[in-house]
């Protein structure tokens, strides 16, 4: 009887941690799920909410690869960052947001575009 508790527990427990992120509602929601997941360092997150090609794929790594190169320090204060949205613009059926956060005027450019109804980060350009 314990062990059946026991597993009923532990399975219980696995299955609340079991993350499921939710589609972005439009181009900015994309945006700012896909910023928030580098600055945090979570890299399945940044996945979900970009297109599924080897070029994204490479990008995202090369970004959690700087990501995983920062100290403790830096990356605490990545976490609690603000996103600046600094402009948006529909470009031939894409969206272009230029971003940033409080902590560097570094400006980042992303793409989002719909893709069998799903808002997705693109790095083609």
């Amino acid at each position: 009887m314990k062990k059946i508790v026991f597993l009923i527990l532990f399975f219980g427990f696995i299955s609340c941690n079991n993350t499921e992120y939710i589609s972005a509602e439009d181009a900015l929601d994309a945006a700012r799920e896909f910023k928030s997941a580098c600055l945090t360092g979570e890299i399945q997150k940044a996945l979900f909410y970009a297109t599924k090609t080897e070029q994204t794929k490479n990008k995202i790594n090369n970004i959690f690869n700087s990501y995983d190169l920062l100290s403790s320090n830096e990356k605490k204060a990545l976490k609690t960052a603000s996103i600046i949205i600094h402009s948006s613009k529909e470009i031939q059926s894409q969206y272009q947001f230029i971003i940033s956060t409080h902590l560097s005027e570094k400006l980042d450019t992303l793409y989002i575009v719909n893709q069998d109804n799903y808002w997705l980060v693109d790095f083609k350009k």
